[in-house]
């Protein structure tokens, strides 16, 4: 079995302008935090998307 997957649901998820990946490797939502389940729904449909500035949570850690 190969379960690895071609697409990354946290690198999706960040370029979508939901959130950032933190120094954890863990997708960091901007309200919610590491606490959210991730899916990815891929589609012909045409929708408007403006690209959001990049999300880091952890600029400000110091782990």
């Amino acid at each position: 079995w190969n379960y690895h997957g071609r697409y990354s649901h946290k690198k999706i998820a960040t370029l979508s302008g939901l959130g950032g990946i933190g120094k954890s490797c863990l997708f960091l939502h901007k309200e919610y935090g590491p606490r959210v389940r991730l899916g990815t729904l891929f589609t012909d449909c045409p929708f408007d998307f403006e690209p959001t500035e990049y999300f880091s949570p952890c600029i400000d850690c110091d782990l």
